[in-house]
């Protein structure tokens, strides 16, 4: 999802998925997100990926989110675990890149929701604010960690 500064989506065309593959820099490939930041509009502020289980699959629930390698150059990554997910969620917000001044930050995420994509009351022009996560019992916390790039 492409947010303006107000949280905001300008419309359809900033989900980026599946069926909408590519916008403004911004793209998906099977499980890959790239987002080539110096291409989003100066308007876009967050790139937030979202996980979700397939609609279509009745009970569809994610039991462990995949995980998450944040790629900025060849020579440095981190590396995105999130714990695992036992309250039937069918998404997961993983990750968020934000500007920053005039950069751009990266930060791990990573509450479930088990009401769907309706749990983020996203919708067309509305204020991306996410339902508070369900109450369940304690896990293990989110982990970000450096990591070298994997070689090939």
């Amino acid at each position: 999802m492409l947010l303006g500064p107000d949280g905001k989506v300008r419309g359809d065309h900033d989900l980026v998925f599946y069926n909408h593959p590519a916008q403004d820099g911004v793209s998906v490939e099977g499980t890959e997100v790239t987002a080539d930041l110096s291409r989003l509009p100066a308007g876009e502020h967050r790139v937030v990926m979202v996980v979700s289980a397939d609609p279509l699959q009745p009970g569809a629930v994610i039991t462990r989110a995949p995980q998450l390698t944040i790629s900025q150059s060849a020579a440095s990554s981190a590396l995105f675990i999130a714990p695992d997910f036992t309250s039937g969620e069918t998404v997961v917000v993983l990750a968020e890149l934000y500007r920053r001044g005039h950069g751009w930050k990266a930060r791990a995420v990573g509450p479930g929701y088990a009401s769907g994509l309706a749990g983020l009351r996203l919708t067309t022009a509305s204020m991306w604010t996410p339902s508070p996560p369900p109450r369940r019992s304690p896990r293990r916390p989110a982990r970000l960690q450096d990591r070298p790039p994997r070689s090939t």
